[in-house]
This record gives structure tokens, sequence and C-alpha cells, in this order.
């Protein structure tokens, strides 16, 4: 593992002590990173490296799920609108543009 160097003082400082922490001396650590074409692992006790690999994932193409996203904004757009629609008429109740329960009697039609 490599140790970084900083420049700025303010900083150096706190890291000399988080070097010389109890914790960074005999902690197991596991980090991960996801990023968009592979996942990487990294795995340390202390200052010592256990374990570190990169690993490549194949992403399916973008065709093959163009369908399947498609209906999905099909179901979401028809359950926002039926939400957006309930909501106003919510809305127009509590202003007195539609009496609530009796929405045929407005002049108003959200229908």
């Amino acid at each position: 593992m490599d140790e970084i160097v900083l420049s700025n003082t303010a900083w150096k400082g706190q890291s000399d002590h988080w070097l010389q922490h109890e914790f960074y001396r005999s902690a197991v650590v596991l980090g991960i990173d996801i990023g968009l074409e592979g996942i990487g692992l990294y795995l340390r006790r202390g200052p010592s490296e256990i374990f570190a690999r990169s690993v490549i994932m194949e992403l399916p193409q973008a065709e093959a799920l163009a369908d399947r996203r498609q209906k999905r904004g099909w179901r979401h757009c028809r359950k926002n609108r039926k939400r957006r629609i309930h909501r106003l008429k919510l809305l127009f109740a509590k202003h007195g543009f539609l009496r609530a329960g009796r929405t045929g009697t407005s002049p108003i039609s959200l229908n």
C-alpha cells in the first residue's frame, strides 16, 4: 500500500495522527468500489494489504432491455397520472373549487 504525502500542513498533522491511531494500526478494513465497468475490492489489516483486485464486468446491451424499460415507463406513467389527479382533486376540494365527495356538481372536470 502506498502512503499519500500531503503538502497542506493543516491536513498533514491530522493524517499523521490517523496513521498512528490504534484503529488504523489493527483494524481489518474492506473497501468496495462499484464502478461503471467493474468492481474493485481491497482488504487490509492495519497498514498491510491482504487482498486487492479489480473485476471487470460485462454489461448487457442496452437494446436488449429497451422494450422492458419502455413498458416500465408506461406503468409508471399510468400510476403517476392517477396519483396526480387524486392530489389535484384533494387540492381543489381543500380550496373550495370542488365539494369533497361530490365532484359531479362542480363546473371543473378532472377526468
